[in-house]
Order: C-alpha cells, then structure tokens, then sequence
C-alpha cells in the first residue's frame, strides 16, 4: 500500500509540472494575467509531499466525509492557494458543527443567544449555518468544546481566510508551510478534537436535568461539581436553566431538578449576571 502511495504521488507530482506551463502559457494566449497567481511547482510539491502524513492522522470514517479536504488539495495541485484556504476553513468549520450537534444543540444556541440576541430564534442543526464563524468560535470556547489557546489559533486562520483567500479580493501570498501548518490544526483541534474535562461534565448534568429525577441527596454534590467550573460556564448554564425553567411546557421532573440545584449555581454567579437574569425576569 505505501509503494503505491509512492508511486501514485510521484505520478501527481509529474502531471503538477506537465500541466502547468501549458496551462499558464493558454492563459497567456487568452490575455489572461498568470503572474502571482498561481503558486510556484515547488510550492505544491511541498504540500503534496507532505499531506499523506496529515490525513492519515484522520480516522478513515472521518476521510469518508471530509469533501473540502479534497477541494482543499485540488486547489494545491492547481496552484491555487488562496481557494485551498477557504476549502480548509470550510472543513474546519463544519467538523465544529457536527461536535456542536453531538454535544448539545441546545446549550449551544442559548450560549450564542447570550453572545448575540439576534440568534434567540434559532432552533435546528440547520439554523447553525446562521452563526458567524467568529461567534460559533466565542460560543464553543465559552463551553468548553475548544480551549482558549484553540479559539486564538482559529481566530488567526479565520482572519487569514477572510484576508488572504479567495473569499475576499487580495494580494497576499500564502506559501505552503502556511497551509500545511493551518491543516494541522484543522485536523487536530476541529476534525479530531473532543470535548475537554468540564465540558463533559455540563453536558452529563443535563442530560441528567432533562431525563432523570435527580435525587434530592445529589444536589449537594451537584453543587461542588458546578462549582469547579470556569466562570464563564456557570454563569452560562446559569442562563441556560432559567430558560429551561420558564418554558411553559417545561415537565415537573425538570422544573424540580432545577430547584434542587439552582441555588448552587446562583450563589456561584457574579451580581452583574444576577442582575440580568433578574431583568430578564
């Protein structure tokens, strides 16, 4: 399997050279501009020898269904880097979708709610496409999906999506050890990651609100649960159960697992979230 790999990649990397100059010189033949727009042989070469070790980091399920990865290194064997930019951003972004989706849609709407209130209305896996990328980032590292070291790595690629592919008018450059470095964290913070510690635990608290009848003994221990949490997380389920709580079609198990460990949570919570919450109500 690897001397095929082998071979079929030395194959991709004859047909790269065998191509291009025929290409740029057609482009030329039409008037066309070709120079700084397609990115150097050696360029693409240097991504293609290395992306074999990048997607095999991807467990094969996973490969199955990253279609922008193949637009992504479509757009490297045709030079055009600042496309294989974009293609990447859009694999990024839809991975933290699908780990939005099997976390919990719901906490993740009312946190992107607490960002910005022109998401309230938001309800199904469809309505994600709605959120910016900058917010679906904010939201998913105040949950704890993606660390705030991640959310500043994302940050940097989305802005170089945004200035520097082909989403937007530009003049910049883009080399290849740009996009190998920007797939890496593609792959291993968005398409690999899951979820951290506390993370996990808020998701397990609700589903337990949701489905169970928390014994009124485990409150307590709840409580001290909650309470090792980040800051931003408590005042965020804070917000998150005073919405379960005032749905008029709330169930009297729920309304009652939230009694037992509201107070927890408040106690815990700043006087400014205080504050809003009593607005709110």
């Amino acid at each position: 399997m690897m001397n095929d790999l082998t071979t079929i990649k030395s194959e991709v990397q004859s047909s790269i050279s065998d191509f291009s100059q025929p290409f740029t010189n057609y482009l030329t033949n039409l008037g066309l501009p070709v120079e700084g727009i397609l990115a150097p042989i050696e360029e693409r070469q240097i991504v293609i020898n290395s992306i074999e070790t990048e997607i095999q980091k991807i467990p094969p399920e996973n490969r199955k269904i990253a279609i922008y990865l193949t637009r992504f290194l479509s757009s490297v064997a045709a030079g055009l880097f600042d496309g294989a930019v974009t293609y990447l951003w859009n694999e990024t972004i839809k991975s933290l979708r699908k780990m939005i989706t099997n976390f919990d849609l719901d906490y993740f709407l009312k946190v992107s709610s607490e960002l910005n209130s022109r998401y309230r209305s938001l309800k199904t896996e469809d309505d994600l496409s709605q959120i910016a990328d900058f917010d679906l980032l904010h939201a998913c590292n105040r949950m704890g999906l993606i660390t705030d070291h991640v959310f500043e790595v994302f940050k940097f690629i989305n802005y170089m999506r945004n200035h520097s592919s082909a989403a937007h008018p530009n003049d910049s450059e883009i080399s290849a050890y740009d996009l190998l470095s920007w797939l890496d964290n593609c792959i291993k913070y968005a398409i690999n990651t899951t979820p951290n510690k506390e993370a996990v635990t808020l998701k397990q608290l609700l589903y337990n609100i949701r489905k169970n009848a928390i014994p009124s003994s485990d409150f307590a221990y709840i409580g001290d649960s909650i309470a090792e949490l980040p800051n931003i997380m408590i005042e965020d389920f804070l917000s998150t159960i005073f919405g379960m709580y005032t749905d008029a079609n709330i169930s009297t198990q729920i309304s009652s697992n939230i009694e037992g460990i509201a107070k927890y949570v408040w106690n815990l919570s700043t006087e400014t979230k205080k504050h809003s919450i009593g607005e709110k109500y």
